[in-house]
């Protein structure tokens, strides 16, 4: 180990992914081997904006953004803008986490190899493992915990986290079309996995390889000779050690294509959708109508939303974007001043219901642009089960509240009984009587 003579305190802002303006802030302790440079005062500042709507990369974008930030403060990059702020080609630098029960984070470097608590990793992992702990950080106090998460994520990358959790992409050509599919993984020891290639055949995968494949399926990196562009017939070499005969080539290819990713994310966001509705049943809704508007007669997904201080509805009609497939409105039915002060002149609306309307759409945008609409759909749900703080986090709402809607003086609610019996004659004096007016 190289001797840690620069002690220094890393102050860290990481803005909030929402419209408050806020920051996560927290101070660390930390020794290093080499100068950094930019310090101030023995104290090195690094600023973590916010993601913003439509964030391309994969990952988490906050860590993405946390890592990205250290790697410039630190100079681990390759594309320094100047050499002076570069790092060493061999350092060492010890983090110091927690107010109790004090925990470490050492990495290192010794050319070309970056190293994560004396292990071997690449520089993403490493990165993404210290933007991680220092995220949590700012929520858990306890050293000894922060170092229990971070052997975790020694053990087992990220990408493979992420396989695990949720299938390895992959995609092929075949017949001129690219195919995009999702494969099974499950882990079978400390350092290997197995990935299903075919119905019923496993092949054996060191973690460190998964995770090389990821990073060219997943990430979308194009450095790995052996991952990148693999066709199905390498990758059943790689992992089973012998060539497919035709037959196994050809099922699997039918095994590939019937496992399209395509397919895979809309069956879980279904299976999502009716979770989150059977857990909330008092409080969610989710109806489904044909859209009388289109010739092709397809289908309406319309989720009421019963929040604390008003009701919403979420549905996929209507112009659609990768950062917004779905649109939210809230129900009105009294036309007074907003919450921002202003009368209301203009009813922005998207059809009468009940006593009422639905007004919007509300502009509300996904940070991420590759989210399926049922993920969107329940992602909304759960932000207006409790809207009476998501309003103060995404600006955009409060503009279709009345300020006695925000302060729970004027309520402005539909029939919860009455949604999904639109075809039955439902008279005011119904309506009345299931609001309890009389």
């Amino acid at each position: 180990m190289e001797d840690l003579q620069y002690k220094y305190e890393l102050n860290i802002n990481i803005g909030e992914p929402n419209d408050s303006s806020r920051y996560y802030s927290q101070k660390i302790d930390f020794s290093s081997s080499y100068r950094i440079r930019g310090s101030n005062n023995k104290k090195v500042n690094v600023s973590v904006n916010p993601p913003r709507a439509g964030y391309r990369k994969k990952g988490e974008p906050i860590i993405n953004e946390i890592a990205s930030s250290l790697t410039t403060a630190f100079g681990w990059g390759r594309r320094q803008q100047y050499d002076v702020y570069r790092a060493p080609d061999d350092f060492d630098i010890m983090f110091e986490f927690g107010t109790e029960n004090k925990g470490f984070v050492l990495i290192s470097r010794e050319k070309p190899h970056y190293k994560l608590m004396g292990l071997r990793t690449e520089k993403k992992n490493m990165t993404t493992a210290l933007s991680r702990v220092i995220y949590r950080s700012c929520f858990e106090e306890d050293g000894r915990k922060l170092g229990n998460y971070l052997m975790q994520m020694v053990t087992l990358p990220e990408n493979v986290s992420y396989a695990i959790e949720n299938r390895a992409p992959y995609d092929f050509f075949h017949d001129g079309n690219r195919i995009e599919s999702r494969l099974n993984v499950k882990r079978i020891s400390d350092q290997e996995c197995a990935m299903e290639i075919s119905d019923g055949v496993w092949g054996a995968i060191s973690t460190k390889e998964l995770d090389r494949f990821m990073n060219s399926y997943h990430l979308g990196h194009t450095r790995s000779k052996k991952w990148n562009m693999c066709s199905p017939k390498k990758l059943w070499t790689e992992l089973i050690g012998t060539p497919p005969s035709d037959i196994q080539l050809k099922r699997m290819k039918g095994f590939l294509s019937q496992n399209r990713t395509d397919a895979i994310v809309e069956e879980r966001a279904k299976k999502l959708m009716k979770d989150v509705q059977e857990r909330y049943s008092d409080r969610i809704k989710i109806i489904i109508e044909k859209d009388g508007i289109k010739e092709d007669n397809s289908v309406v997904t319309k989720m009421y939303v019963k929040g604390k201080i008003a009701d919403w509805l979420i549905v996929d009609r209507a112009w659609k974007s990768n950062v917004q497939k779905v649109k939210t409105f809230v129900y009105r039915n009294n036309e007074t001043i907003s919450s921002t002060g202003r009368r209301r002149y203009r009813k922005p609306k998207y059809e009468e219901y009940q006593q009422g309307w639905w007004s919007g759409p509300i502009c509300i945008d996904n940070i991420h642009n590759n989210s399926s609409v049922g993920d969107q759909f329940v992602a909304r749900a759960m932000a207006l089960l409790n809207d009476s703080n998501t309003v103060k986090l995404v600006n955009t709402i409060s503009q279709y509240l009345t300020a006695g809607m925000m302060d729970g003086t004027q309520m402005q609610r539909l029939s919860w009984d009455a949604i999904g019996k639109e075809d039955e004659n439902w008279s005011e004096l119904d309506y009345m009587k299931l609001l309890g007016v009389i």
